[in-house]
């Protein structure tokens, strides 16, 4: 298990390239479709900012955590659009500015955490799988962004690494919300090549039978609901349940 302070790292470097990112941006780079229907770059930076805010409540139990605010909306698509519509009337300072702050606020919060302790988001989970999911929203939607505008690179390969993990985790949540029944999951290890080193990460208990391999960049983009028919046959797979795995593929709630 990677220690908590670790993972903790990871986050803050996929928030200073997200921000190095952001410095970049012109007032115009803002109303920019992404590739998320109905997301420009400006909801992209608002979401995050927004839920940031959101993850630093949770943990402090203050107004704004996750199991309170939630509930106020019919639906976690409307939670999720009332995050982003924040950010509507603000100027580019501005959001760069609640963009900085809310993320520091963010990792302040999970740095006075135990690891193992657990929080209120979504099911609940342990302190150190909310920094994974953070890191997992920096990582795509940072991707997305510079997509969108037509940079080149994207987050960290230890960000990419995260949101693969966590796909690993989240086996079952994915299967269940793919309404998928199976009995036993077994072990299944992925094998992913970093698209700029050409190094290979295996992820997974070493002697599983069921393998997964190819690109890390696009697995990560994969498990986070980037998903598309191109991307999925991109990947080799050995066994059954290893072509469930990239049909079902989630690491997000």
């Amino acid at each position: 298990m990677i220690p908590h302070r670790q993972r903790l790292d990871v986050l803050r470097r996929e928030i200073q390239l997200f921000q190095d990112t952001s410095a970049e941006l012109g007032y115009r780079d803002l109303s920019v479709e992404t590739r998320c229907p109905g997301w420009t770059v400006r909801d992209q930076v608002a979401h995050l900012a927004d839920t940031d805010e959101v993850a630093a409540d949770t943990v402090r139990e203050g107004p704004r955590a996750f199991a309170r605010v939630v509930h106020e909306f019919p639906t976690p698509e409307a939670f999720t659009r009332a995050g982003c519509d924040r950010g509507r009337d603000m100027t580019l300072a501005d959001l760069r500015e609640w963009s900085a702050a809310a993320s520091q606020s963010c990792v302040a919060a999970l740095s006075d955490c135990i690891g193992t302790e657990r929080v209120r988001w979504g099911f609940g989970m342990q302190a150190t799988h909310l920094v994974m999911g953070r890191t997992m929203e920096y990582w795509t939607h940072h991707s997305d962004i510079r997509t969108a505008l037509g940079m080149s690179g994207s987050g960290s390969v230890e960000g990419a690494i995260c949101v693969a993990e966590l796909s690993l985790y989240s086996v079952r949540y994915a299967l269940a919300k793919a309404r998928v029944t199976v009995e036993r999951w077994p072990d299944v290890r992925l094998i992913l090549v970093d698209e700029d080193s050409g190094r290979v990460h295996s992820l997974g208990k070493g002697d599983a039978a069921e393998l997964v391999s190819g690109s890390l960049q696009s697995w990560a983009l994969l498990a986070a609901g980037r998903r598309n028919p191109l991307l999925e046959r991109s990947f080799d797979f050995e066994g059954e349940y290893a072509r469930l795995f990239i049909q079902t593929a989630r690491a997000y709630l």
